[in-house]
C-alpha cells in the first residue's frame, strides 16, 4: 500500500500503482469523469513542483497529489499533447509515409512539425484531418505511456525511415544532458535520489566558435614554428568550412518546416473566415424560421380565440 496525500492535508492509502483517475474515482465518480491530469509529488523531488501526470499512469510510491480539471492549465497541456497524438495518428493513416518533427502542447492548443514529402495542404485536407481525428477519436482507443531506451526509440524510428525523430532522439542519451555542446554526465542515474554531482566532459565535436579560437590560440602561440602554424590554420579553416556547410544544412531544414507552418497557419485563418461566415448564414435561417414559426402561432392563437369567442357567446337556445 502506498499513502496519498490531498491538498488539505488528508492522507488516504492505495494499491501501488493506482492511477489519478482511481484515485479520483474513490472520491466521486463526477470528479473522476473531471479530471484530466494530477501533479504527484514524491519523496525524491526536491524542488516541490511535482510531475504532471496523465490520468492513467501508475503512482507506485508515497506521493502528494493535486488534481487538474479542465480551468486548470496542467489539464489543458496533458489534454492537448494527448491530441498531438491523435493529429499525428490521422496524419499517418491519410497520408502513408509522412514524416514528424516535433508536436508539443502551447499555451492556445497544439501543433505538430510535419514533412509531406513536398505535398502542399489545401483547405479540403484539413477537412479530411479533422474528420479523421474524430472518426479515430469515436473508436476510444487507450493512450498508453510506454518508456523504452533511446536504442529501442532509435530502431523504431530507423525502420520508419523518420529522420526527424532520430535527430530530435540522438541529441539525447541514457544518463547523459546535452546542452550546446556540453555533455554533463548522471553518475547511476537510475539509482540517484537528491543532489548530484555533475561531471562537465569535454565536447565530442567542435563547433564554430570553437574551430575559430583554436585558430587565435595558434596565432598567438609563438612556440609554434611558422609551418605548423600553416598547417594547423589551413586544418582549422577546414573545420569552420564544415561547420558553415552543416549551419547551411540546418537553416534549410528550419527554412522549409516554417513554410510548412506558414502554409498551415493561411489555411486554418482560410478555413476560420469560412466557418464564421457559415455561422452567420446559419444563424439568419433560424431567426427568419423562428420569426415565421412566431407568426404562425400567433394567427393560431388569434384564430383560436375568436372562435372561443364566439363560442362562449352561445346558449343552449342557439341548438333548438
Amino acid at each position: 500500500m502506498i499513502n496519498i496525500t490531498f491538498p488539505d492535508g488528508s492522507v488516504r492509502q492505495y494499491e501501488s500503482g493506482v492511477s489519478a483517475f482511481d484515485i479520483a474515482n474513490s472520491i466521486s465518480p463526477r470528479l473522476a469523469a473531471d479530471v484530466l491530469a494530477a501533479t504527484v509529488i514524491t519523496a525524491a523531488d526536491t524542488t516541490g513542483k511535482g510531475t504532471v501526470y496523465d490520468v492513467t499512469r501508475p503512482i507506485t510510491e508515497d506521493a502528494s497529489i493535486r488534481l487538474h480539471k479542465w480551468e486548470d492549465p496542467e489539464a489543458k497541456r496533458v489534454f492537448w499533447h494527448s491530441s498531438s497524438h491523435l493529429l499525428a495518428a490521422a496524419l499517418e493513416a491519410l497520408y502513408p509515409g509522412v514524416k514528424f518533427g516535433i508536436g508539443p502542447a502551447i499555451e492556445t492548443g497544439f501543433y505538430y512539425d510535419v514533412d509531406f514529402g513536398g505535398k502542399s495542404l489545401v483547405e479540403a485536407d484539413l477537412k479530411a484531418i479533422e474528420d479523421k481525428m474524430i472518426e479515430l477519436a469515436r473508436q476510444k482507443n487507450a493512450f498508453v505511456r510506454t518508456e523504452v531506451s533511446k536504442e529501442e526509440a532509435l530502431k523504431t524510428f530507423t525502420e520508419k525511415g523518420d529522420e526527424y525523430k532520430c535527430e530530435l532522439i540522438n541529441d539525447l542519451e541514457d544518463g547523459t544532458i546535452n546542452v550546446k555542446g556540453m555533455e554533463f554526465t548522471i553518475p547511476d542515474p537510475e539509482n540517484y535520489a537528491g543532489t548530484i554531482e555533475i561531471e562537465l566532459d569535454p565536447p565530442k565535436t567542435d563547433n564554430i566558435l570553437n574551430a575559430l579560437t583554436k585558430i587565435v590560440d595558434i596565432i598567438e602561440d609563438e612556440s609554434i614554428s611558422n609551418t605548423d602554424k600553416i598547417a594547423a590554420i589551413t586544418e582549422a579553416q577546414v573545420n569552420v568550412q564544415n561547420a558553415m556547410t552543416r549551419y547551411d544544412s540546418y537553416r534549410g531544414k528550419v527554412g522549409a518546416r516554417q513554410n510548412t507552418i506558414a502554409t498551415i497557419l493561411t489555411s486554418n485563418n482560410s478555413l476560420s473566415d469560412i466557418k464564421t461566415e457559415s455561422k452567420a448564414n446559419v444563424s439568419e435561417v433560424d431567426a427568419f424560421e423562428a420569426a415565421s414559426d412566431l407568426i404562425q402561432s400567433q394567427n393560431q392563437l388569434n384564430v383560436s380565440r375568436q372562435i372561443y369567442s364566439m363560442l362562449s357567446k352561445q346558449s343552449l337556445f342557439d341548438y333548438i
